[in-house]
Parts: structure tokens; sequence; C-alpha cells
């Protein structure tokens, strides 16, 4: 059956409704509805993955319908399909959630398609949101359950995510961990190439290392690992998973004991095991019932008396009594060990050294070494003294009655019975014996031919698939084997062993830098090697790595000399860039010390940093032009502080670029820490810049990094490469990182900076309006108490000037003070008389708040104190308190602290002490005239 989206239909108009479900109904399962405050209610009976709903409706209008939806399954869509194309109504819609917006009247009969294509489209959205949020939870149940480690590295070696199991194998905390550098933690001697191998083999799997744990304690692991690449193919980051591998480690170990026991000499006393030599299950079986057709006890045990086997057939007497007691036990085994030796004339038969019962015994060898002893016994005949049997049970502390009664119940058998069987015995022991000999001999044969052929294929293998080119020769320089390495190498299409001699591949000069006939000193002895500059008969010149050994006889003689080879350029480059990098890095890293140092970075000036680091970064990394950017607060566009151009040799600023022209770009911003790309044409998250950007200015490449402060992206430092395309090195990724923080922490320098003045300023404001006070406290004169006032402001607190009017009910002057005016404010003073009040003044009458003339152009034109306000701010407001108006107190103030709503709370409380001030006085007056 046709798969067909369940939809919810709303709408009031039933005959849109059918008309709906008539024209769509091949596309979707249409459930219609045409009550809106039954949406809940819908959801709630069925499911549905999209719902289309109308706007103006009776009972819920679209808007209401949507967030009823949202509120119920947040991941359903909702798209609009309604008769008022209201683009507010379009906007509130999409800030609400909604997937889509249509008008009737266009998508019943022009964009049908249209319509339906947006359905399916938000269904699938959901469905693969849904899908990755299932894969995520997966992935999630996964990491944090894996028994394995699972790790990310960057590529510099730094470990970026690792699954919390590294406690459990490792006893290494997971926070621990991250920012680490993994090299650091691996002990094999390639664990430096352990990067570079992966990026150049892309995978690499069952890798093994050791890894030290919490405890310091070195655990054997494997690890397979693989490159994760971008859609250009560039390395990101090397993803694995860690394996201990110390069980499988300590079987092997097991094993390799096992074969080197049956490989060693046969002259060495300590290398063969009886259990090296025999099924000790099937040995319990043999001795089982030997023991139970014969009658006898049995057992087979180590040399020393330690038992290998059960015990078959023991008897009561020896295996709960005597061997119960600490000192019967003892006897036992030394008896047990007696009666094992080494004895090649037949079995051993004597009485028990612990109770006196009749014991027999055969020894069991591996040609000259003694493995084991097999034992019988426990047996009674006529010539055991019963008597002398019970004051053994004294000596070693058993119970004298239970003795007796066990000592009833032991097997009795003649002594020429026994006998017959000992012989028994011995014979099988011998069968054994030569058995063990057998075995040993041929496991030593099959591990001797077994190492010969894994060497030879060994060598073999390593020789003819190896990279490095390798010739064996003779001590006349004569080339007996060469590998596929070798001829492909010197493009040799064949050649016979021993054909060709190590003069007929180079020139004379070549020939004898290669063999080191004149060895320089650090070429001494057996090996020598080191990258020499060759040229063979084809004048191919080249540097060329080689390492010579020689093999000599028993006397000294040379036999062979092997010879390893390759083309050294790639070697010889990259210690010439590594060079070049280095003196790069020693540079740049130089110059960024000096700047640390600087004024401006200390003081947090953005901008004089930013032209400085801009040319130093331009130079270092050897780019045409870099800037530095910050984002604005709404993180709508970025504004060039600085752009440095190498070749003019100019600064630039004021660039913008609005987030909205530019989507990808200020995407990937967010999400990275460094935006590089050796295309900028083809890679979509610069692309966007093509016509008005890249192209005009020849950029093909660009690294852009990401400028954060606690975590939030405020700006970006941006290189740009013109000319041939550019592969951003490693060093040089790092290098932006560096740029980036170091603008991030003169950023830093510039806030704290700024809250220092603050700090400053609020202290001197607090300390003015200490001294206000002191000065209220003691001064019962109005006129002195606002001069002294007036004084304090510009002193104390630092306002650039201040001044205030007492004033009557009709606005005339009964009492003034200013500081730092002067002869203005005489004039300013008739102004005000005049009624011609100035703006600053009339709007703080007219206000209870602290009026700021932010724009003098405009308020204070004709004002006689305008000069003096110059490069300031104003702060003025009324003098009053309990309703009595006194006048207008004023202030000019620097920008900074205009705009600050503390410093303004703090004006606005000075001017309340004020007037309290001259309220008392006008009370303790009032109060003195009455009398």
């Amino acid at each position: 059956m046709e798969y067909k989206p369940s939809i919810l239909h709303i709408d009031d108009d039933g005959d849109f409704l059918d008309f709906f479900q008539l024209r769509y109904k091949r596309w979707f399962n249409i459930t219609p509805l045409n009550i809106s405050k039954d949406v809940v209610k819908a959801l709630q009976s069925d499911s549905f993955e999209a719902v289309i709903t109308d706007f103006e409706m009776p009972s819920l209008n679209g808007l209401e319908v949507l967030k009823a939806v949202k509120a119920e399954s947040p991941e359903t869509p909702v798209i609009f399909y309604t008769g008022q194309g209201n683009e507010d109504v379009a906007r509130e819609a999409f800030i609400h959630g909604a997937s889509d917006y249509f008008v009737k009247e266009l998508a019943g009969f022009v964009h049908r398609e249209k319509l339906v294509n947006s359905v399916i489209r938000a269904i699938d959205a959901r469905k693969a949101k849904s899908a990755k949020k299932e894969s995520e939870e997966k992935y999630r149940q996964i990491f944090e359950n894996i028994k394995d480690v699972y790790f990310e590295i960057s590529l510099d070696g730094k470990i970026i995510e690792v699954s919390p199991s590294v406690k459990d194998l490792f006893r290494i905390e997971r926070q621990s961990v991250l920012g680490q550098f993994l090299p650091d933690m691996l002990t094999a001697p390639f664990n430096k190439n352990f990067i570079p191998e992966v990026l150049k083999k892309d995978k690499i799997t069952d890798f093994e290392i050791n890894i030290i744990d919490g405890g310091g304690d070195r655990i054997p692991c494997s690890v397979n690992v693989q490159t994760i690449r971008d859609n250009q193919g560039n390395p990101l980051k090397i993803s694995g998973a860690v394996r201990d591998i110390s069980d499988r480690k300590k079987n092997e170990e097991l094993i390799h004991m096992k074969l080197n026991s049956l490989t060693k000499p046969v002259s060495d006393k300590s290398a063969v095991s009886f259990l090296d030599l025999f099924n000790i299950n099937e040995i319990q079986k043999i001795q089982d019932a030997f023991a139970d057709a014969t009658g006898v006890a049995s057992i087979i045990t180590y040399p020393d008396g330690r038992p290998l086997t059960l015990p078959s057939n023991f008897c009561r007497l020896c295996k709960d009594i005597i061997r119960k007691t600490e000192k019967g036990l003892c006897n036992c085994m030394n008896s047990d060990a007696a009666l094992g030796r080494l004895n090649p004339g037949g079995p051993i038969m004597q009485p028990c050294l612990s109770g006196g019962l009749w014991d027999g015994g055969a020894s069991i060898s591996a040609g000259d070494n003694h493995i084991a002893n097999w034992l019988i016994g426990q047996v009674r005949n006529d010539a055991q003294n019963e008597e002398q049997m019970l004051k053994y049970a004294d000596e070693i502390g058993a119970d004298r009655g239970e003795f007796g009664k066990a000592l009833q119940e032991v097997t009795v058998m003649s002594t020429e019975q026994f006998g017959k069987v000992c012989e028994a015995l011995y014979l099988m022991a011998n069968q054994m014996s030569q058995m063990a000999y057998q075995n040993l001999q041929q496991a030593r044969f099959i591990a001797e031919r077994k190492k010969y052929e894994e060497a030879v294929t060994l060598f073999k293998t390593i020789v003819e698939t190896s990279k490095e080119a390798i010739i064996i020769i003779d001590p006349d320089d004569k080339i007996i084997h060469a590998n596929p390495a070798f001829l492909n190498l010197f493009d040799i299409q064949s050649m016979e062993s021993g054909s060709s001699y190590l003069q007929d591949i180079f020139t004379v000069e070549s020939y004898e830098i290669i063999r080191a006939k004149e060895k320089p000193p650090s070429m001494t002895g057996d090996s020598w090697e080191g990258i020499v500059n060759i040229q063979d008969y084809r004048s191919r010149k080249f540097p060329l790595w080689q390492r010579t050994d020689t093999i000599r006889d028993e006397d000294g003689e040379i036999l062979l000399l092997f010879s390893f080879m390759h083309d050294a350029t790639a070697e010889v480059n990259a210690i010439e860039e590594k060079r070049e990098r280095m003196d790069r890095a020693r540079s740049f890293q130089e110059a960024i010390l000096r700047l640390t140092y600087n004024k401006d970075f200390v003081e947090g000036n953005v901008e004089k940093v930013s032209c400085m680091l801009t040319e130093i970064i331009s130079k270092s990394l050897d780019v045409e032009r870099v800037g530095i950017w910050l984002l604005s607060n709404d993180g709508g566009k970025l504004t060039a502080v600085d752009i440095y151009e190498k070749r003019t040799d100019i600064h630039i600023s004021d660039v913008i670029l609005e987030s909205k022209d530019y989507p990808r770009y200020f995407e990937a911003l967010y999400k990275g820490r460094v935006l590089e790309t050796s295309d900028t044409l083809s890679d979509p998250r610069t692309s966007e810049f093509i016509s008005e950007y890249l192209m005009p200015h020849s950029v093909t490449s660009m690294m852009d990094a990401s400028i954060r402060v606690g975590g939030k992206l405020v700006g970006v430092v941006c290189h740009e490469h013109i000319g041939e395309k550019r592969i951003w090195q490693p060093d040089e990724i790092t290098f932006a990182g560096e740029v980036a923080d170091l603008v991030a922490q003169v950023m830093l320098n510039s806030e704290r900076k700024k809250a220092e003045r603050r700090l400053s300023r609020l202290n001197k404001a607090l300390l003015a309006i200490r001294n206000v006070n002191q000065l209220l406290a003691r001064e019962s004169d109005p006129g002195k108490l606002i001069q002294e006032s007036c004084q304090i402001l510009i002193e104390t607190r630092g306002y650039v000037n201040a001044w205030i009017l007492l004033l009557d009910e009709n606005r005339r002057i009964l009492k003034s003070a200013e500081a730092g005016i002067g002869s203005r404010f005489e004039r300013f003073k008739a102004l005000v008389e005049s009624e011609n009040i100035p703006n600053c003044a009339l709007k703080a009458i007219e206000s209870n708040k602290i009026e700021v003339i932010l724009d003098r152009q405009v308020y204070c034109l004709g004002c006689y104190l305008n000069d003096s306000c110059t490069r300031q701010f104003v702060f003025t407001t009324k003098l009053e308190f309990e309703g009595r108006y006194y006048g207008l107190i004023s202030a000019g103030i620097p920008e900074e602290s205009a705009k600050d709503d503390e410093e303004r709370e703090l004006f606005s409380e000075l001017a309340e002490d004020i007037s309290y001030a001259l309220y008392r006085l006008e009370i303790d007056n009032c109060i003195y005239e009455s009398f």
C-alpha cells in the first residue's frame, strides 16, 4: 500500500475543508477539524505527522492553534494555509515555530505542488531530527556503556573526547585525561610516530601499545584508529578505541613459557614439567583404574612429594587421620619423596615413613629430567607390629581409638602379591618415561623446524614487501639479491642474482660514498647510516638515505653486507620546511611576547593593539591581508577594527559584514574554533563572498580564527592568502588560535581597565557624598553650604564643573554657587533671571529625575555655559524635599560616567542630601523666628 502522511486540517469553513480533502487526498490521509479549540483533543486521540491550519477562526486563531500544537507535540510541523496574506501574521507565525505559510488563493489553484512539497519536506525534517536524536541517544548509550575506551584526538595529539570507561579500565578520571597529549601516555618506542602514521595510512587496526594507568602500571592494549576528514578530504581529527589485552598477553605468555620449556636443552633440569608432557585428566583416569584393579592406594606427585593428581583409593587411616595432623602430613610428603627417588634397577618397596604401612614407588623421567613419582601402597601384612603403629598415633597427636579402628580397615596383602603390583607399576612408569622423552624430542624438533621456516618466510616477506630498497652484497660488492623496491628506486627492469656490482649502478664518486670506503668519523664500525647526495649512471641526482650492516663469520671475516636505501628528498625538504617553520614560529612568538609588554596591550587599547598585531601576523605567516573584526552585541554584524594589507602597507577599518548577507560563514564561525580553507571559491562556508570580496581581492585561501571571551564568540581574526591555493599547516592553525586568544585577552584587559576606572569614579562619588554630608552637618548658612558643596564636587569627586541655583516660586535666584565655571556663570544667571532658562535646567524643572544632556549641538545653543561643557556631558536635577522646591543642581561629567546608572543614582542621592539640608535649615530658621 502506498504511504500517505497523516495530516490534521483545521478550518472553520466546512466547504473549504471538503474542498481541501478532495483536492489533496491522493497525497495525504486528511482528518478535518472545523472547531479549532478541539485541536489538543484531536492530537491526543490520534497521531498526526503534520498540522495545516487557517488563521482567522472564531474559537482559536492560527497563532493560538500553533502554540497549542507545540505545547502538546513540539516536534509536529505546523503549516499556515490561510486567506489572510498579512506579512505581520506570517512573521509572527514563523517566530513561534511555523514550518511554512501559504495564501489560499495562490496555494489552492496555482501552487498546489509547493504546498505538497512543503508538507512532505516538513515531515521529512521532523523524521530526520527524530532519527538524529535517536542516533545521538544510541551513540550516547554506547559511549557511556562501552567497555573499551573510545577516544578522539586533535591533529596535534591532544585528547578532545574520551568515554567514561577510561576510569574503569585505566583508573584515570575522564576530566583529567581531556586536553592531555596522547603520546605522553604511551610507552611503546614508536609513540612519537603514532599520529603521523595514522594520518599517512588513514586507518590502523590492532596497533599494540602500552598505556600508563592511574596507578603507574603499564597496561598492554590494542588500538584501532582512523582519520576523520571533512568534505574536502582534509583531516579534522582522529578517533579510535582502546582495548585491554592483558588476558590475551598472559595466555600468550603461558603458551610461550610452555613452548620454551619444551625446547630447552635436555640437560636443563628445570626445563620440563610433567604437566607440559601429559594430559593430567587422562593420567588421573589411568591412576584411578590401576588403583581399583589392584586394591592399592595410588597418587602421582612432583619429585619433592607435592601431589600432582588426586589420591585414588586412599584408606581412611592415611586420608582422614594421619594426613589431618601437621606432623603426619609432613612425614607423608617426606616418605612420598623418598619412595619416588630415581632407581633405574626397579621399584622401591618399603614401610611408610609416616604410618608404617607398606608403600611402593617408581620415578617418571624425561631423559635425565626427573619429572614425577608414581606412588602406591597403604597395605598391611604380617610384618606390621600393631602396637608399634598405635604408638605412632600418640606421636603425631591422633586419637588412638580411631587410629586403631581405621587400621583394621586397611587392605591386607601378602608381601609377594604387593611386589608383583610394584613391578607392574615400575613397567608402567618406564613406559611413561619413554613417552615423555619421545614427546619432548618431537616437540623440540617441530619447534626448531617451525622456527626456522618462520624465520625464512618472515625474512623473505620483509625483504620483498619492504618499501625500503634492500640489497645483499658480498665482500667484493657483487649484488647477491636486490628487492623490488631497489629495482624501482633506480629504474632497473630486472637483475640476475650475482650478475651486477654496486659500481654498475652508481658513479665512482657516489659508489665511494655509499660503500663508505673512506668513512667519516661518524661512520666507523660494522654499521653506518646517513643521508648522502648521490648520482646514478642515469645522471639522476638526489639525496639518498642508506644504512649498511656487516655480517661476519666466527673468525671475523666479512660474509655479507645488507644495505637499506630510500630516496630522502622528502625528508630533506621536510627538515628544511621544519627549520623554516621553527624560525617563523620563533619570530612570531618573539613578536607576540614583545607585544604583551606593550602599554596598549596592558591598558586594553583594542584599536592600537589590532594595528600592531595585524602587521606582525601578516609578516610572520606571509599572508597578504590580515583583519581583526569584532561582533556586535546582537550578533548581526562584524565590524573591522583593523585590516592590514602587506603589499600596500596600509591599514583600513570600519568595514561591516552583515550576518544576513553571509549566513553560512557566520554559522561556521559560531560552530568552530578555526575556519580554514585552501579554496575559498568552492568552500560553501566562504563562497558567499565570491563576487563582492574574494574575486576583486584575488583571495584564494582563508584561515579565520574565532575570538571568544568566556566561551562566547565576540569576533574573528581573518587571514587572507592570494596567489596559488595554500594548505594551512597545523602550526599555522595553532598560531591563528593563539592570536585570537591574544585579542580576547586585550578585550579582557580593556574591560578590566574600564571596571577599574568605574570603581575609582564610584569611590570618588562616595567620598564626595561623605564630605558633603559632613558639610551639611556643620554648616548653617545656605550660601556657604551650596558654595562648598560645588567645590567638593570638583575637588573630591572630580567633576569638571558644578553649579547650584536656589530659586523662589517665581524662579528668581535667591542664592547661587559655582565651581570650575568662572565669569560665564554671571551671564548664565542673567539668562535664568530673564526667564530664558537653559534646556538642561528647564528639562530638570519639568522632570522628577536626573536629566542628562547628550547632544549639546541641539540642546545647548545660546547657553553661556556651552563652552565649558565641551567634551563632557551634564547631569542636572531639582533640589526638592517633602514637596518643597529649592532650586537646581548641575555638574559636568565625563561621557563614560554619564552612561553609568549607578553614577546617576549617586548624584541623585547627593541632590537629596543637599535638599534635606536646605529643608532642615529652613525649619530651624522658622523655629528661631518664632521665639
